[in-house]
C-alpha cells in the first residue's frame, strides 16, 4: 500500500522515532562538545567512551541518520499523492532556505550543527519529492557513490603529496559555501542525502513496510552483517598506498564517507524506525514530544551554553558528566515538550518556523 493523500498527517510511531533520535543527538553532541579530547582522540578509552566516540563508535551519527530518515518519511507524508504538490514544493523550498540560513547563524555558537545541512536537504527535497520512486532511489545511490569516490580521490591525492585542503574551506564565498554544503564538514549532501531518500521511499510505502516489517528488518540486518564481514575480512593491514586506499574505501567512519558507512548508517536508521514504530501506535507523550524536535534541538544548545560556558558548573573531559548533563536536559525537556504539544499544539520554534517558512 502506497501512502496517499488520504493518509493521516501525523503518525504517532514516526513522531516517537523523531523524539528518540533527537534524544540521541543531544547525548552525542554533549559528549563531543564537553569532552573534545576524550571524544575525538581518547588515549585509553573506556567501554563507554568507545561506544560514543563521534568518529568510530557504534552509535556515531546513527541518531542523526535516523533523524534525517524520519525527515524523509515526513516529506512523503506531506507531499506524496497530493493535488497541490506545486504549493507544497514551494513550502519545502521556503522551509529549507529558512533552516539553511538559521543553521549558518547557529553554526557560530554551535559549530557543526546539522540544521544548516537540514535546510539543504529540504531544498533538494522540494525538487525530488514528486519524482518516481526509482528516480529517488537513484538520487540516493548517486549521492552515496559520489561521496565515496570523492573521498577515495582525496585520499589518493594526499598520498601523492598533494593538498586537498581546498575541499574543506570556510564558507566565505559562493563556491566555498557549495563545497561545504555538498562535500565537507559534518553532514554534507554527499552522502547524507541518501538517508533522506531512504526515508522518502519508506514514507511512500509506509503501509507495505509496516505490513512486511519483519522481512524489511531482516534485509536491513543482512546489510549490517555484510558490512561487518566485508570490513573485517577484506580490510587489509599495512602501510602501502594500496592498503591505505582500500582501508579508506571500506571505512565505516562517518568522516571517511565510504559506501560501508552509508550502508551501515542507513540500515541502522531503518532498523530503529521499524523497531520503534512496532511498539508505538497511539498518540502518547513520546510521540507528542517528537513533534517539538526543533524546539528541543534549539533548547539543548542554550542549555549547554548556560550551564557549561556561563555558569561553569559542569566539569569538562568527563564522559559521565556528558551523560548526566544529557539526562538533566532530556528528562524535563521531553516532559515539557509532551505537555506543550498536548495543551498548545505546535511548539514555539515550530510555530515560528511554519510562519516564516510556510505551512
Amino acid at each position: 500500500m502506497v501512502v496517499t493523500a488520504s493518509s493521516p498527517g501525523r503518525v504517532p510511531g514516526v513522531d516517537a522515532v523523531r523524539a528518540i533520535a533527537i534524544a540521541g543527538v543531544v547525548a552525542m553532541n554533549y559528549h563531543a562538545y564537553l569532552n573534545p579530547r576524550l571524544a575525538w582522540q581518547p588515549l585509553d578509552p573506556s567501554l563507554l567512551e568507545r561506544a560514543i566516540n563521534p568518529m568510530t563508535g557504534p552509535l556515531t551519527t546513527r541518531f542523526a541518520a535516523t533523524f534525517v530518515l524520519v525527515a524523509g518519511v515526513g516529506i512523503s507524508l506531506f507531499t506524496w499523492g497530493r493535488d497541490d504538490l506545486a504549493r507544497r514544493r514551494i513550502v519545502l523550498l521556503r522551509r529549507g532556505l529558512l533552516l539553511y540560513g538559521a543553521g549558518a547563524v547557529l553554526n557560530w555558537v554551535w559549530p557543526g550543527t546539522i540544521l544548516f545541512f537540514y535546510g539543504a536537504y529540504f531544498m533538494v527535497a522540494a525538487l525530488i519529492c514528486g519524482w518516481k520512486t526509482r528516480r529517488v532511489v537513484a538520487v540516493g545511490a548517486v549521492c552515496a557513490v559520489a561521496a565515496a569516490a570523492i573521498e577515495s580521490w582525496r585520499t589518493w591525492r594526499e598520498l601523492g603529496g598533494h593538498s586537498t585542503a581546498w575541499l574543506s574551506p570556510k564558507p566565505d564565498g559562493p563556491r566555498n559555501l557549495m563545497l561545504r554544503t555538498f562535500v565537507d564538514y559534518t553532514h554534507p549532501l554527499l552522502p547524507w542525502l541518501a538517508f533522506l531518500c531512504i526515508g522518502i521511499v519508506v514514507g511512500r510505502y509506509l503501509g507495505t513496510i509496516i505490513q512486511w516489517r519483519s522481512r524489511v528488518a531482516v534485509a536491513a540486518a543482512a546489510v549490517l552483517a555484510a558490512v561487518v564481514v566485508v570490513r573485517t575480512v577484506v580490510r587489509p593491514d599495512g602501510d602501502s598506498d594500496a592498503a591505505v586506499l582500500v582501508r579508506a574505501a571500506l571505512s565505516t567512519d562517518p568522516y571517511d564517507r565510504g559506501l560501508l558507512f552509508t550502508a551501515s548508517a542507513g540500515a541502522t536508521a531503518l532498523l530503529a524506525f521499524l523497531l520503534v514504530t512496532a511498539f508505538v501506535h497511539r498518540d502518547g507523550p513520546l510521540a507528542r514530544a517528537g513533534r517539538m524536535s526543533l524546539s528541543m534541538y534549539m533548547g539543548h544548545v542554550f542549555f549547554f551554553h548556560f550551564f557549561v560556558d556561563w555558569l561553569k558548573v559542569v566539569p569538562r573531559e568527563n564522559a559521565t558528566a556528558a551523560l548526566v548533563l544529557s539526562a538533566a536536559y532530556l528528562a524535563p525537556a521531553l516532559s515539557a515538550a509532551a505537555w506543550w504539544s498536548r495543551v498548545h499544539g505546535t511548539g514555539p520554534v515550530e510555530r515560528a518556523y511554519r510562519t516564516l517558512g510556510g505551512g
